[in-house]
């Protein structure tokens, strides 16, 4: 089993200013439950990398993240699109 950690003060400062680009709510690192998973690589063709997964006060609102770019991006429908068409590309090469 893969162990996660602890958010590093850097990653924690991405969420905010993340969190700050989405007006959502006020931040406040020990109101939520944060996990870095430093080398993810999913089951099948998919991401390699760094992920951060956020649960927000309930159990039931979550977010996933990933770096991409070197810019911590919100991980959504869209996202996992350009993630298998990038994947795609490389494969074909």
């Amino acid at each position: 089993m893969k162990e996660p950690r602890s958010p590093t003060l850097g990653e924690i400062k991405e969420l905010q200013e993340w969190n700050d680009r989405t007006g959502i709510e006020d931040f406040i690192v020990s109101d939520y439950h944060i996990a870095v998973f430093d080398k993810y690589v999913s089951d099948c063709p998919g991401y390699v990398g760094k992920v951060m997964m956020v649960i927000w006060g309930d159990i039931d609102i979550t977010d996933v993240f990933i770096w991409r770019d070197n810019k911590l991006t919100k991980v959504g429908d869209d996202e996992w699109e350009d993630i298998y068409l990038d994947i795609t590309m490389i494969l074909l090469v």
